[in-house]
């Protein structure tokens, strides 16, 4: 008897389960549900009238229904029935629901009408099936073996059964064989010496068997390689006994060109065909010693999956057409790059991957902040429940300051940004030590209250950083100082007044489009900084931070821009921050140094259709072959190749357009989507 399975309360009271879905809301859950009553006690009608507030999401007597797909198999009426009471309950029906008045049995779909066997096939239904087992093999296999078993135009499965095998107990193994064949040899030896009064020369299966052993043996001992026992078998199936003997035939001739011989279970098919099933059993006693590396010449599946339990959907693999399913998180690195040329779909696929992400995480859980250089994402940030903000028009205050008590100088990062502020302002080309030594005074000095107060204090504002220079009575702080001016109390004050944004919400879109030129490099900088606090907040709070840089290239065409960007692609990790970067110039990265090594050391990297340049020098960076590359080359939006971790993964992922989802996410000027 098994033995009762029992919870705790106190472990059930705290295990997070997940509550059951119902079709009717507190009625109807999903899964099967009987109704069952006396005759024309109304089962059928109230079946009907199921079926048609489901199919078009309406109550059932004040409880919410979920609307979906109903298939209504009524077996005992007929279609014009059907009609009179749809009539007499509805008005208007939906075309969600369908009927069906006749089916076939439910046996006849998980069951052939027959079985017979005979000793070396059997037929199921109207088909012939034989089952063969591998009985000798070489010591070396080719690995193309399965590959072109897979080519031959035949129904077949193949199945390899294993068992490992200790190491200790592998060498005990081959070495009681290679002693059983030198006594045998020996043996052999002395009998043809007794017969024959001369030596004979050993005949060629013994040296044949020596060889096989001595090298199996090498390979677990040197090349430190595992040994299995294993059953491998092939079920084949065709439509007639004739065309049955001819691929059997056809099977073998293949398998011996590749050191290996195949031949069929007799008396043994019943048996055979549950050990070839994929049910885990081993019920025929033709069970061989392999190597891992000949084992490996019967594992086909060059192709590498990705499905993390806990990740989203990407979309399908090209090859398996398999899902493709990515937890980023559970990443060594986090953060991403989405590249690819004009119109491959990066902004589309950067845009999909925040739809799934936020419906996967609350707004108490994750926020998400999203740098726009060309207005892409404001429709699905304000579907979304976002906020649009464009820079230059809202203020974003250059002093904020989110202190990390963890630092020991938590000003050293943003002295070093307000440095490189000065240094966009001074358009100076540099400053000098000296100079850079006033900036450290003046901001320690306006810093002073704020960090006593341990940030309870409102931040300082760019005047109190101008005014600190001013009261320096130096050359160089007064020529700073000046160049602040227009900064200040000019035209371009924008930066001078307090952050009036509303950081309150959780999906954020920072709309970089309305900067002027000249004041392009200063504001993304302040936004790259604002984000970088937002990050940290997120970070005490105990929240995920997932930032987006659309056309991220762009950064690097400002040298100091490009270096903030890179720093804070590093730093974001340390605070439960992942950033994405989207564009389609990836020369412009892999020109700069240290893009290029943001490049090389992020896990998560999807390549869209690229240009035969940028295709090559990407296949040089990460070592992608021919092959892997034609996923990324001449390819249709949303087609490409995805580096994982180690792993290549060609997808496709696309969104059917007559749906609300794609019309969110397209900006295609030629829909008419853009927004």
């Amino acid at each position: 008897m098994q033995k009762l399975q029992t919870v705790g309360a106190d472990t059930l009271i705290y295990e997070p389960l997940e509550k059951p879905s119902f079709v009717v809301d507190g009625l109807i859950p999903t899964g099967l549900t009987l109704f069952c009553g006396a005759q024309k006690i109304g089962k059928s009608w109230l079946m009907l009238k199921l079926c048609l507030c489901v199919s078009q999401g309406i109550p059932l007597w004040d409880m919410p229904t979920r609307e979906g797909d109903v298939l209504y198999l009524c077996l005992e009426d007929t279609f014009c029935r059907i009609q009179d009471r749809l009539f007499r309950l509805t008005d208007e029906a939906s075309g969600r629901l369908h009927f069906a008045v006749a089916s076939d049995k439910l046996s006849d779909g998980l069951a052939p009408m027959s079985f017979l066997p005979a000793p070396d096939y059997f037929k199921i239904g109207s088909r012939y099936v034989r089952v063969l087992a591998m009985t000798e093999y070489a010591s070396w296999i080719h690995d193309d073996t399965v590959e072109e078993l897979i080519n031959l135009d035949t129904e077949m499965i193949l199945s390899v059964n294993f068992m490992p095998v200790h190491t200790e107990e592998a060498v005990k193994y081959y070495t009681k064989k290679l002693d059983s064949l030198e006594a045998n040899s020996m043996r052999f030896q002395q009998k043809q010496l007794q017969r024959m009064q001369v030596a004979s020369p050993e005949p060629y299966n013994f040296r044949k068997d020596r060889d096989a052993i001595t090298d199996s043996l090498n390979d677990i001992i040197q090349k430190d390689l595992g040994m299995v026992v294993a059953t491998v078998t092939i079920a084949h199936m065709a439509d007639s006994l004739e065309q049955l003997d001819s691929d059997t035939e056809l099977i073998r001739n293949v398998t011996r060109g590749k050191n290996c011989e195949f031949n069929i279970c007799t008396e043994q098919q019943l048996d055979a065909l549950n050990t070839a099933l994929p049910y885990g059993l081993d019920r025929i006693s033709m069970d061989r010693s392999l190597t891992t590396e000949t084992l490996a010449a019967f594992v086909p599946f060059s192709a590498q999956e990705i499905c993390d339990p806990t990740g989203v959907l990407y979309g399908q693999n090209a090859v398996t057409r398999n899902l493709v399913v990515v937890d980023r998180l559970a990443k060594s690195s986090g953060n991403g790059f989405v590249l690819g040329m004009t119109g491959g779909g990066k902004s589309f696929f950067c845009k999909n991957e925040l739809v799934s992400l936020r419906l996967k995480y609350p707004p108490d859980k994750a926020d998400f902040l999203l740098l726009d250089p060309e207005q892409e994402y404001g429709k699905v940030v304000t579907e979304l429940g976002g906020e649009v903000y464009h820079v230059g028009q809202d203020s974003i205050n250059p002093f904020d300051l989110e202190i990390d008590l963890g630092e020991r100088n938590p000003l050293a990062y943003k002295t070093e940004f307000i440095t490189t502020f000065c240094e966009k302002v001074s358009e100076g080309g540099g400053l000098d030590a000296q100079t850079k030594s006033l900036i450290d005074r003046a901001v320690r000095a306006v810093y002073k209250d704020y960090i006593k107060s341990k940030g309870r204090y409102l931040p300082p504002l760019l005047g109190d950083f101008r005014a600190a220079l001013q009261k320096m009575s130096n050359p160089r702080a007064e020529e700073l100082a000046l160049s602040l001016e227009r900064f200040v109390d000019g035209a371009l004050n924008t930066f001078s007044k307090p952050t009036n944004i509303d950081t309150g919400n959780s999906l954020i879109c920072y709309s970089l489009s309305g900067l002027r030129d000249q004041m392009k490099p200063i504001g993304t900088l302040i936004t790259l900084d604002h984000l970088l606090g937002r990050v940290m907040r997120n970070y005490k709070a105990g929240k995920i931070t997932f930032v987006y840089a659309d056309e991220f290239a762009l950064l690097f065409q400002d040298e100091d821009t490009g270096k903030f960007f890179s720093n804070l692609w590093r730093r974001i990790r340390k605070y439960n921050g992942y950033c994405t970067g989207a564009t389609q110039n990836c020369e412009e990265v892999l020109d700069s140094e240290s893009g290029r090594a943001m490049l090389s050391n992020t896990d998560f990297v999807v390549m869209l259709n690229q240009s035969p340049s940028n295709a090559q020098r990407l296949s040089e960076l990460y070592k992608i072959t021919e092959n892997q590359r034609t996923y990324f080359t001449n390819t249709q939006p949303g087609h490409g190749l995805m580096k994982i971790g180690g792993a290549m993964i060609p997808f496709i992922s696309t969104v059917p357009t007559d749906t609300k989802l794609y019309r969110m996410l397209s900006t295609n000027p030629r829909e008419g989507k853009w927004s």
